[in-house]
């Protein structure tokens, strides 16, 4: 019998701006097209109309909410088919308004690979520990500082075989995130592990570009008016009295 899609770790929130807030779901297994989300502001009873996701891959859904006020915490819901079956509910603080305080959290050197108990690099259980801490504090965001993933399964910073290794780091990355992605924006920053070294080939490099861009949405050129790069490898954004950059 078809049990349904399965969510691959916890949904994924990404580049708040005033007005809305990016969401991205993998799944372990399960169509992405029969997956619908929608949203609705704290404190109020009612959601608006699912609307359906994007599907930049195979085991991927993805939605963009807009039209919603600044600075505040608006509840979201994972939906298979007409709604009735709910498999995840989190919520995302759109942009705060100068003047406002918060509170956002960083990671650095988690150093995840494509198998997770090899002892040479990132340690699982310590990202597992610090993100259930990082979501008990309940941020506004969360920012990894670089090196995200590792390779040392193929060698001393040795580029990936092909995307299928960087894809595979970038889920097992977001699994062990656990439940802080849900409510935390979150904001890569790529270091000399990802795959991307400039030392390596055009060719290798795009393998886990394209990887990330999937797997770990970021701001573009156009998200903040502060700008960015169009490899979403760079960029700027203000939150409250805050430039982060």
């Amino acid at each position: 019998a078809d049990a349904g899609p399965r969510l691959q770790g916890a949904p994924l929130v990404f580049t708040p701006t005033a007005q809305g807030f990016g969401l991205s779901v993998a799944l372990e297994v399960g169509d992405p097209s029969r997956l619908q989300a929608r949203v609705r502001a704290v404190g109020t009873d009612v959601w608006e109309r699912p609307i359906p996701p994007r599907i930049p891959a195979p085991d991927l859904a993805e939605w963009t909410f807009d039209g919603l006020a600044p600075g505040a915490r608006h509840e979201y819901a994972v939906v298979e088919g007409d709604g009735e079956a709910v498999l995840y509910e989190g919520s995302a603080i759109t942009q705060r308004p100068a003047g406002e305080p918060f509170t956002f959290a960083l990671i650095a050197d988690s150093h995840i690979g494509t198998d997770p108990l090899f002892g040479n690099q990132g340690d699982w259980e310590t990202l597992m520990a610090g993100s259930a801490e990082v979501a008990t504090a309940d941020p506004d965001l969360v920012i990894h500082l670089g090196d995200m993933l590792d390779f040392h399964t193929v060698g001393f910073n040795d580029p990936p075989p092909d995307g299928s290794w960087t894809r595979t780091a970038y889920l097992n990355y977001r699994t062990l995130l656990g439940a802080t992605t849900a409510r935390a924006a979150h904001f890569p920053v790529i270091g000399n592990w990802e795959g991307e070294n400039g030392t390596y080939t055009e060719a290798q490099i795009a393998w886990s570009r394209e990887q990330r861009w999937l797997y770990v949405p970021a701001p573009d050129p156009e998200t903040y008016p502060e700008g960015g790069s169009p490899d979403e490898d760079y960029y700027a954004f203000t939150w409250g009295d805050a430039l982060f950059v």
